[in-house]
């Protein structure tokens, strides 16, 4: 794994990335820990603030996170720097404006995220013209939003993955973004049933593809039963071995 803020490396990182997200959160979250000795000059290239650029690449060089500080904790008796950082999707949500937007979605999209060094990968042959005005109470997240349900009329969730590329989960009928097998791998589980229908954490080999709003598919081989579930929570933790930490509820899917 690599770590970089503000473009400079981090060597000293002892803990982490935890990289996390939820259907009720708009940005994904990573934190991570490392080694900062003041009495070590080359320490001071580590130093971090507020609001710096974070950059996560995996052993493959593909970057996983990117984002900002969020939060910063030291802890003077270990020496160790805890950091917290959000992705760019929180740039939209803080930037308030004032206007009009109008013409495709296409056009929109481009017009709201040109500013923010993110790319989009949502695909779509929709041409029909959107107008939406602003007054100060809405952000270009708001936009985004309002934009994407005119099109998409339907749920789904927009997210930014590690390569700050915007993307948009669907509920695609009878299809899953991962087949995930008991005995195979998933790691562990627990179930739980309620009037509202059955949901279950699991603790599987990890994927980096799968974040909140994706649909999953988990598989009994002995029995043969399989069941879709929608992931409302997950935490993808990059370890030794790395795994990801799923809070998913069973999804229904119209004939």
């Amino acid at each position: 794994m690599k770590f970089f803020i503000d473009d400079k490396e981090i060597k000293t990182v002892l803990k982490g990335p935890v990289i996390s997200g939820s259907l009720n959160s708009i940005s994904r979250y990573a934190s991570f820990s490392y080694l900062y000795n003041f009495d070590n000059q080359a320490n001071f290239n580590y130093k971090a603030k507020l609001n710096s650029k974070v950059e996560i690449e995996n052993d493959n060089n593909k970057k996983i996170f990117s984002g900002r500080i969020e939060g910063i904790n030291f802890e003077p008796k270990t020496k160790t720097v805890n950091i917290n950082a959000k992705d760019s999707l929180s740039y939209l949500l803080e930037t308030k404006v004032k206007g009009r937007y109008k013409g495709t979605f296409d056009a929109i999209l481009s017009k709201i995220i040109g500013n923010f060094n993110i790319i989009s990968k949502i695909k779509t042959i929709v041409q029909d013209e959107i107008n939406i005005v602003s007054f100060g109470d809405l952000s270009l997240y708001d936009i985004l939003l309002i934009a994407s349900e005119k099109v998409f009329k339907d749920d789904f969730k927009l997210y930014v993955d590690g390569d700050s590329k915007l993307n948009i989960l669907l509920p695609l009928v009878g299809e899953s973004k991962l087949d995930l097998v008991f005995g195979q791998n998933i790691i562990s589980s627990s179930f739980s049933i309620n009037n509202e229908g059955s949901s279950s954490n699991i603790t599987a080999i990890g994927d980096s593809s799968v974040v909140s709003g994706s649909i999953i598919r988990l598989i009994e081989p002995e029995s043969g039963l399989s069941g879709y579930f929608i992931v409302e929570k997950d935490t993808h933790n990059f370890s030794d071995v790395y795994t990801m930490t799923l809070s998913i509820k069973e999804r229904k899917f119209d004939v």
